[in-house]
């Protein structure tokens, strides 16, 4: 559980500092490349990827967000069918971010193990 804890928090600093110069999909690279490290389970891997972009994902968009009082993301919630409402967007932004990260986390843990090359 530490592990997983740690991995996680691994890779929120990490694409929290590279998605400031680097194309969004940075985090896919970032998730994939530390689960591979750290060797978890196909489980814990899954888990830290989802836990850590969905942390460094709440963050960036809640700092970007607050200060111009949800403006952008107001209107970017008009064109999905959200009702202008911009928490549902903030939400399905940070959950599909986290399910990328959850994915190619499960990559990194596949591949460490070396079931993904059979």
């Amino acid at each position: 559980m530490k592990k997983l804890i740690i991995t996680a928090v691994l890779i929120a600093i990490i694409n929290s500092i590279l998605e400031c110069w680097l194309p969004w999909w940075i985090l896919a690279v970032v998730s994939l490349s530390v689960c591979m490290i750290a060797r978890l389970n196909y489980k814990q891997s899954f888990i830290a990827g989802f836990l850590g972009i969905m942390f460094s994902w709440l963050i960036m968009i809640m700092l970007k967000d607050i200060p111009n009082h949800h403006l952008l993301s107001s209107k970017m919630a008009n064109l999905f069918p959200l009702g202008g409402n911009y928490l549902l967007f903030i939400l399905f932004n940070v959950f599909i971010g986290s399910l990328i990260g959850g994915l190619s986390g499960l990559c990194g843990g596949m591949l460490a193990r070396n079931k993904i090359n059979k």
